[in-house]
């Protein structure tokens, strides 16, 4: 997160060098966190939620949320706790490298997840923690390709 920060904070003049892939990847990594850090602003954290799955889009999306707390000066185990972190158990069981993985995540952030049973649909789930608990935001990786993302 550290070099992802210090990415973002390089100014103009330390960056004349860099391609112009490098500038438009600072620029949508920029306006996702304001984005997130809106979302933090209008919401207490126990509103917000995020899913995480061990994939390459939820550790993206981990990550950008983990910034903007940190830029926000959220950083207590306690504070980043409020923010709930859903994993949605898919139907067929999960690969071992994706429990081993998400094992070391946690660990490694010291986070707790809950967990919503092979079967129980997002619409169901998000459904329940809106019920539940007031549920306003949730931060959800998904490239434009996947399937759906469109609808």
């Amino acid at each position: 997160m550290d070099m992802l920060l210090t990415f973002l904070r390089q100014d103009a003049d330390t960056s004349k060098g860099e391609s112009a892939s490098d500038k438009a990847l600072r620029q949508q990594l920029q306006d996702a966190l304001d984005l997130i850090s809106s979302l933090v602003t209008l919401f207490p954290l126990e509103h917000l939620a995020l899913t995480f799955n061990g994939g390459k889009d939820a550790c993206v999306v981990f990550y950008l949320v983990r910034a903007a707390l940190a830029l926000r000066r959220v950083t207590t185990k306690e504070e980043l706790a409020r923010v709930k972190v859903l994993y949605f158990a898919p139907k067929h069981g999960e690969f071992p490298e994706v429990t081993s993985f998400m094992e070391e995540v946690v660990r490694t952030f010291d986070f707790t997840y809950t967990v919503y049973p092979p079967g129980c649909s997002y619409k169901e789930g998000m459904r329940d923690l809106v019920d539940r608990e007031g549920l306003k935001a949730v931060f959800l990786g998904v490239r434009s390709g996947d399937p759906y993302s469109c609808t």
